[in-house]
């Protein structure tokens, strides 16, 4: 009985093409499971390519939806050889992972290495289909008109921040399961990775480089967009360095400090209300900016007479230099090297 089914998908394979070609009706599901029915069946690998050509009007698209390696056979072993030979790889198309089939995997990966072993941190082809080179496979082959399952819905894709100066780096979360789905994130920016699956759900970071509007995508098998959020890059901000104009004590000339004096530093574009360092050569202390970011207070600490180098640093920068000097004490004056007199 088997015999005379298969013989009947063997004619039917024969004559069905120019019926299909003109009604081009059924889905890519409905494609897939006539081509797993055939194979339940044992028909062999030619018969099934035929029938597939024929229900698809001569063009061939498989979703790869499970790992393959050596030992597997059936249907998505076929497409899987298929698919390899019309992307110029030297392989049989018989329905068993063998060895050719693994070498024509690992030749596969090396020529999308960009898409399937740099992403993972490898060097050189496996020889094993698994998500990334079935990714790969159905940005290629797979049947354009596959519809997201009605399982998959909803499902809810974040974004964490959604807009920002650039450089932006965005939190992308999801609740997808690792072992069902192989849930890829599309950037919008030309680049792609496949998302980190812990037990409470699936996450990826990704830092945008230059301003723009980026459409991410959620994508299962890099072909069926799931979800997408819009992500917003403003340029770069710009960063003001502060600047020292002068420092003066209460009642000293410009740019003279002593020892156990309240000393202004004025300048420009100080973080306002924020605490900074003042250095002065090997010496330092603690600064309180104003709340226009135009004055820094500070107690100069115990430094011998002489002249200095002083700048003030705080979080995220340093000013350049300014020259003070603090006077010799009684009648001494400075002969460049010690007070004298």
């Amino acid at each position: 009985m088997k015999k005379y089914i298969v013989y009947g998908f063997v004619s039917f394979g024969v004559l069905v093409s120019p019926i299909v070609t003109q009604a081009a009706s059924l889905t890519s599901s409905q494609v897939q499971s006539i081509l797993s029915l055939l194979s339940s069946f044992g028909a062999d690998s030619a018969t099934i390519a035929n029938v597939q050509a024929a229900l698809t009007g001569g063009n061939f698209c498989y979703n790869f939806s499970t790992n393959l390696r050596i030992g597997n056979s059936g249907s998505a072993v076929t497409a899987l050889q298929t698919a390899l030979q019309k992307d110029g790889e030297s392989v049989v198309v018989n329905g068993t992972f063998d060895d050719q089939t693994a070498s024509a995997v690992t030749g596969f990966q090396q020529k999308y290495a960009s898409d399937i072993l740099t992403p993972n941190g490898l060097q050189y082809g496996t020889g094993y289909a698994g998500p990334s080179t079935r990714a790969k496979l159905n940005s290629l082959y797979g049947c354009s008109s596959q519809t997201t399952p009605s399982s998959m819905l909803p499902i809810s894709f974040t974004a964490t921040p959604t807009s920002g100066a650039a450089p932006l780096t965005v939190n992308f979360s999801t609740p997808f399961e690792q072992t069902k789905y192989a849930p890829i994130v599309v950037f919008g920016d030309g680049s792609q990775s496949y998302m980190s699956c812990p037990r409470d759900g699936c996450v990826l970071s990704h830092a945008y480089t230059n301003a723009g509007t980026y459409t991410a995508q959620l994508t299962e098998y890099s072909s069926v967009v799931v979800n997408t959020a819009t992500i917003t890059v403003t340029g770069e901000t710009a960063t003001t360095v502060p600047t020292i104009s002068y420092v003066q004590a209460p009642a000293a000339n410009i740019n003279v400090i002593q020892s156990g004096e309240q000393t202004r530093i004025f300048g420009n574009s100080f973080p306002a209300n924020s605490t900074v360092t003042i250095v002065i050569d090997n010496y330092s202390a603690s600064g309180q900016v104003s709340s226009d970011g135009t004055q820094v207070t500070f107690i100069v600490p115990t430094i011998p007479a002489g002249n200095y180098d002083l700048y003030v640093t705080g979080s995220g920068f340093q000013t350049s230099t300014v020259t003070v000097s603090v006077p010799c004490p009684n009648n001494e004056t400075w002969n460049g090297n010690v007070c004298v007199g």
